[in-house]
């Protein structure tokens, strides 16, 4: 519980003060912002649990959409009605799917390492010695 509420707050700040610390290029500023970070920041936050993925996802996607909720109760803009919930969304895929990159790593990284695990049984030394 510590780990979930210390990743949203720290990730509720970062979006508040996302584009106070960012340069004003607006393209990069953009695919950094609604992309880069929140994959990132997603990955690091699903790093940080402990126990079953599926959980660990859960609780990652909570994150989220709990930090970015007051984005939702603000309003929209009336010129662009709606925005609000596509750069919602945006933010909550690109999360999660840092999550998910996360957990698919790591099981990679576990299968990759049980493969390369030498096998003594297809040692020849160790077939000679039971045979002789």
């Amino acid at each position: 519980m510590v780990v979930l509420f210390a990743t949203l707050i720290a990730y509720y700040f970062f979006v508040e003060n996302y584009s106070e610390i960012m340069p004003v290029n607006y393209i990069w500023n953009g695919v950094l912002g609604m992309l880069a970070f929140p994959f990132i920041f997603g990955a690091i936050a699903c790093y940080l649990f402990r126990g079953i993925s599926i959980v660990r996802a859960i609780l990652v996607s909570l994150i989220p959409i709990v930090a970015l909720s007051p984005m939702l109760m603000a309003g929209s803009d009336p010129a662009k009605p709606g925005l609000e919930y596509y750069i919602y969304m945006v933010f909550i895929v690109s999360f999660c799917v840092g999550a998910f990159a996360e957990i698919g790593s790591y099981y990679l990284f576990k299968y990759v390492k049980q493969k390369n695990t030498p096998n003594k049984s297809l040692n020849p030394d160790a077939q000679n010695a039971r045979a002789g």
